[in-house]
């Protein structure tokens, strides 16, 4: 194979053998030398692999990446709808739904009249701290 550089621009590809041009390229730049590798059939079928590899990633990761979305959706949206209705039910309906026991029910509720104060407390605690 041999290489020719007329206008500086144009490279031609020839066939040394069959005296045949093999191909021509144009480029942008004037080129001063051309360097033939022995490994392009390598490098080429390397990235080639790559490339293949890398779609067919995307193939497999684009339509779960969708259904994700579609399921994250619909979960938050049920929760929603699901904590909408379970706030309209009445306190003695939503203890028979949970099923425990009345003493225990009985204690929650003390401890979070309890919390209730503390938090009271807390905050007109803050309100004459920073009054100062």
């Amino acid at each position: 194979m041999a290489n020719t550089n007329l206008p500086r621009r144009i490279i031609k590809l020839w066939d040394t053998r069959r005296l045949t041009l093999i191909k021509t390229y144009v480029t942008k730049r004037p080129v001063n030398a051309v360097a033939m590798s022995p490994l392009l059939d390598h490098v080429r079928s390397t990235v080639l692999s790559y490339v293949n590899m890398v779609c067919a990633t995307l193939r497999h990761s684009i339509p779960k990446s969708i259904v994700y979305c579609q399921v994250h959706e619909a979960k938050r949206s049920l929760l929603d709808f699901f904590y909408t209705e379970l706030g309209k039910l009445e306190q003695k309906r939503l203890s028979a739904l949970l099923n425990e026991d009345p003493a225990i029910m009985e204690r929650q509720s003390a401890l979070a009249k309890r919390l209730e104060l503390y938090r009271s407390a807390q905050a007109e605690i803050d309100t004459v701290a920073w009054s100062k």
